[in-house]
């Protein structure tokens, strides 16, 4: 577990080859009807199941079922939530183990984001999208913040792991991981002064060290990696776009701008079924004027709320929607209170990433997503079976010893 989770960040096959052998020994304690199939999260399984089973309906009612199955089968990755639930089955407390690779995995992007750059690179992105690697790399981050029992001393509950990440994240020039990070510090900041109740002085002279060793990094690495003047004016110039046509300018803003306004013209024609993942870019697309040929690479318009609106329309976005604030409304509920924070800190990555990039639009990014819930979800219920007697044989059964807790 820890291995898999480790190399995410670096895009490696590692954790490919690793999460196919949980996925197989998931897989074979269901179809063996094993007595660790009563591991798997039942409420979360039903959420996956209607959402999937609906957009398998509203591709057939809008006609995109059959040659728009990569769009229609994103929505069945959240189902790989069962294989993993009783994939886990050797493990106690499989968020731990997973916490403590996450650790490992943002030393190892640091360095392998550093020697990129070294090598010449101008964004990092690990062979893959770079939008997509910072994604990767802040859910992982955001994973290093819960506190785990026993942790081993190299790899102990510390604030730092997140702060480390913040090397690869900002190596990948990838602008929306500025409010996760700037988030964060408030969130650690308060938690400080919620402990020590220090004088006001020593308020003011932690914030100016807190900035100072967030901060002056931060540009640093900007400016040597894209020299910071450039990306200032880079900025200013997107937003003077927006108040222009946005089709004279070739930035990522301006560009937005014309696929979000060309989605809503063809969202408009068919609002609540939408029409499919192909068809819909195809219509965008042959809205765009004649000057637009840099879109038509484009296969998702960069915002959580218009790919799905323009994919399956109003119904497939209220059930998309319903379905996290399900599932996560699970989570916090069901929580600690280091987990609750955790899961509103993941929640609020995804809306900002989501708001300008195609969240779930790509395969890593949704089985990350439904990693990350998997984890968080299996791990409350590892707590709940070891409180109640009755269930307590259930994870006997797998071979765990009581006696001694997680492997």
């Amino acid at each position: 577990m820890s291995l898999a989770i480790a190399f995410l960040p670096v895009f490696s096959i590692v954790s490919v080859v690793v999460f196919g052998f949980f996925a197989g020994v998931g897989a074979y304690v269901i179809l063996a009807r094993h007595r660790a199939v009563r591991l798997i999260n039942r409420t979360f399984l039903a959420a996956s199941a209607v959402f999937a089973l609906s957009a398998v309906a509203l591709a057939g009612i809008n006609g995109s079922l059959m040659s728009d199955f990569r769009w229609t089968s994103y929505a069945a990755y959240y189902l790989c939530g069962a294989v993993f639930f009783a994939g886990w089955v050797h493990f106690r407390n499989p968020l731990r183990q997973a916490v403590l690779g996450a650790r490992i995995g943002v030393v190892l992007a640091s360095i392998a984001s550093v020697a990129e750059v070294l090598a010449g690179a101008d964004r990092v992105g690990f062979g893959s999208n770079q939008a997509n690697a910072a994604f990767v790399i802040a859910a992982i981050a955001i994973l290093t913040r819960i506190r785990v029992p026993a942790a081993p001393r190299p790899l102990g509950n510390s604030r730092a792991w997140f702060y480390l990440a913040v090397i690869p994240m900002m190596l990948t020039g990838t602008r929306s991981t500025l409010p996760l990070i700037g988030i964060c510090v408030i969130l650690d900041l308060a938690a400080w002064l919620r402990a020590r109740q220090p004088s006001r002085r020593v308020v003011v002279a932690l914030a100016a060290a807190l900035a100072f060793v967030v901060l002056v990094p931060a540009i640093a690495i900007m400016s040597y990696h894209l020299p910071l003047p450039d990306a200032v004016e880079r900025t200013r110039i997107e937003y003077r776009a927006m108040m222009e046509n946005p089709l004279d300018h070739d930035n990522g803003l301006s560009i937005r701008l014309v696929l979000w306004d060309h989605a809503w013209q063809v969202i408009r024609t068919r609002p609540w079924t939408g029409y499919g993942g192909v068809a819909s870019m195809a219509l965008i697309k042959a809205d765009i004027p004649a000057n637009g040929e840099r879109f038509e690479s484009f296969i998702h318009v960069h915002n959580l709320i218009m790919d799905e609106l323009r994919i399956r329309g109003v119904i497939g976005l209220v059930l998309h929607l319903g379905f996290f604030i399900f599932v996560f409304s699970q989570m916090y509920r069901r929580g600690n209170a280091d987990i609750r924070q955790n899961v509103l800190t993941f929640a609020f990555w995804m809306v900002v990433y989501g708001s300008f990039h195609g969240l779930l639009q790509a395969d890593r990014n949704i089985m990350v997503v439904t990693i990350y819930i998997t984890l968080v979800l299996a791990s409350i219920d590892r707590n709940r079976f070891a409180r109640r007697p009755d269930d307590r044989d259930v994870v006997t059964a797998t071979g765990i010893r009581r006696s001694q807790g997680a492997s």
